[in-house]
């Protein structure tokens, strides 16, 4: 168990963190806040004033060790936390649950007391967005791709076909990554993507019905083509 009080635990270990589920021993903690001031003073003038420009995002800089035989396999699955890409949950001893961005990370392996890893990173307040995020319009470049394709199949280009055919999967797969990267911050995102996902599958199956004709017409004409 670790103390807020005093940062140590009753066998006088640094008090524990975890950070993304894994847990590592923390050793000291320096931090930023503040607000965002910016003096304002005029020419010729004796007087100015201070703007509060808002609050300065929180930062962190944590440094821990890990102990113990496995403290390079501890060391391992740190390090994997701590890459993965977007926001992270950071369980402070002192300040309890927070929803950080890492930054920059640090580790050294050492020798002394039977074998230790050090680790050292910065995380930043992961906030909230203010504005929305750029998105693709899955449904209009559906339709463009379906549009490639029935081109392609009226001037007899098959490569074209299958290419027109390949973006569409392309985008279906890139829309689907975008929203599993983002559920950490954007737990909306499963609705507007099922919605976007319901839109682009109906006009893909109308616009594949058409297609099925105009195959139909494309394959009967590379047949008489072909006869000798």
């Amino acid at each position: 168990m670790w103390s807020k009080t005093d940062g140590y635990d009753e066998m006088g270990r640094p008090a524990r963190s975890v950070v993304s589920g894994v847990a590592f021993y923390l050793v000291d903690n320096e931090g930023t806040s503040g607000r965002r001031a910016i003096p304002r003073a005029y020419p010729k003038k004796e007087v100015g004033w201070t703007e509060d420009n808002g609050a300065v995002l929180t930062q962190q800089q944590i440094n821990g060790k890990l102990i113990g035989s496995s403290y390079q396999s501890q060391l391992e699955d740190l390090l994997r936390a701590l890459n993965t890409p977007g926001p992270g949950e950071l369980v402070h001893p002192w300040f309890g649950i927070q929803k950080v961005q890492v930054g920059k990370v640090n580790h050294r392996l050492s020798t002394q007391e039977g074998g230790i890893a050090y680790i050292s990173f910065e995380v930043s307040e992961a906030g909230e967005r203010l504005f929305p995020a750029a998105a693709e319009n899955t449904s209009l470049t559906v339709l463009r791709g379906v549009d490639k394709v029935k081109a392609a199949l009226e001037n007899g280009d098959f490569f074209a076909v299958l290419d027109g055919l390949g973006e569409m999967v392309d985008t279906f797969l890139d829309d689907m990554e975008g929203m599993v990267v983002n559920l950490l911050t954007l737990p909306s995102a499963i609705t507007e993507w099922m919605d976007r996902l319901v839109v682009s599958v109906v006009w893909l199956m109308s616009s594949l019905r058409s297609l099925r004709t105009s195959s139909t017409k494309f394959w009967g004409w590379s047949v008489v083509c072909m006869r000798p």
